[in-house]
């Protein structure tokens, strides 16, 4: 233990220089000169020598932690911004576009006219999306891929898109009224009907002032139906 005189005066600036030979001998009183003056006396007008100078340093160093921590918080701060404006979120497709030239190709090439709906996608080389063209009667999937990332796509099916023959299956349904009920009637079907298995529609038959409604069902996707008047 330091004796409470030599610990309360030892410290002092003013009989520290007195002291100085003791604490040379006495390494504990030196350790515990040291960590009291760091928070009591502040920066010293005078260096120790021998162990107290080595220890002194030692104590000293941890003092540049809080410059070192604020230089790192300021680079991570930079970091984190730099991060932040990588975020920025992709162009999206004009599909409007997408849907227009689509319909415009069946329209060309079919003669049908549909309605095309898109999903709203990001603008981005290779990406692929379903689109639908919806006739009056069913639903024509046209797949479509980004062939770069400035709005250019290509768009196609490898099933072909047919319209079902409606012309003949209203000649159809007006032979079988004559046949099976000897009146004459005057058949219309919707047009723009696709020609795929299981799709469903009506057809009216009018006879006179009447009309009859014929239910017709396509039994393949090869232009084949099946009709029953109601």
């Amino acid at each position: 233990m330091v004796p409470s005189s030599v610990w309360e005066r030892g410290c002092d600036r003013a009989v520290l220089p007195e002291n100085l030979g003791k604490m040379r001998k006495q390494p504990e009183m030196c350790r515990l000169f040291n960590e009291y003056r760091k928070p009591h006396l502040g920066p010293q007008p005078f260096e120790l020598p021998g162990d107290c100078m080595r220890t002194s340093q030692k104590k000293r160093q941890p003092m540049r932690a809080p410059a070192l921590m604020l230089a790192l918080v300021v680079a991570l701060t930079a970091a984190l911004a730099g991060c932040g404006s990588s975020d920025a979120k992709p162009k999206t497709l004009s599909t409007v576009n997408v849907e227009r030239a689509i319909a415009r190709s069946i329209l060309t090439e079919r003669h049908i006219y549909s309605l095309v709906s898109c999903p709203a996608e990001p603008q981005q080389s290779g990406r692929t999306f379903t689109c639908e063209a919806k006739l009056t009667v069913g639903t024509y999937p046209m797949y479509v891929t980004e062939t770069d990332g400035s709005g250019h796509v290509r768009y196609g099916n490898k099933t072909p898109l047919v319209a079902l023959d409606t012309a003949r299956v209203q000649r159809a349904i007006e032979a079988s009224v004559l046949a099976q009920r000897g009146l004459h009637a005057r058949v219309a079907c919707p047009a723009g009907v696709l020609q795929h298995k299981g799709l469903v529609f009506t057809c009216t038959a009018r006879v006179g002032g009447k009309h009859y409604p014929f239910s017709v069902t396509e039994v393949d996707g090869h232009g084949h139906v099946r009709y029953i008047g109601r």
